[in-house]
């Protein structure tokens, strides 16, 4: 199952790092991607209300954290699972990642 926080599911950063003083105000920092997505979570979302920052700096980062969840779908038919984006498989390689490995090592002797 992915960690709703801490697992890199949405976007290429865990969203407890991008959105690190939500993270640390959640009552439920365990909770699995389906669970919140799902809406049983979502009401208050699991955050107790940490008062730091202005107002105007809490509602942006709410606006943010709410506008890049709800564009999140479920398909209830399928288990949560890890894709390897660097195979269109979406399955790990090990030619992919030697793949990967040799493109990045190439950029840095540039």
């Amino acid at each position: 199952m992915v960690n709703f926080w801490k697992d890199y599911w949405l976007g290429d950063e865990k969203l407890m790092l991008k959105f690190n003083r939500m993270y640390h105000n959640s009552l439920q920092k365990d909770n699995v991607v389906g669970v919140w997505v799902s809406g049983k979570e979502r009401h208050g979302c699991g955050i107790s209300s940490g008062k730091k920052g202005s107002l105007n700096e809490r509602v942006r980062r709410w606006k943010n954290f709410q506008d890049l969840t709800s564009t999140v779908t479920l398909n209830k038919h399928h288990d949560d699972l890890w894709r390897w984006k660097l195979d269109s498989s979406g399955l790990y390689s090990v030619a992919s990642a030697y793949s990967m490995l040799q493109r990045t090592l190439t950029k840095s002797d540039n």
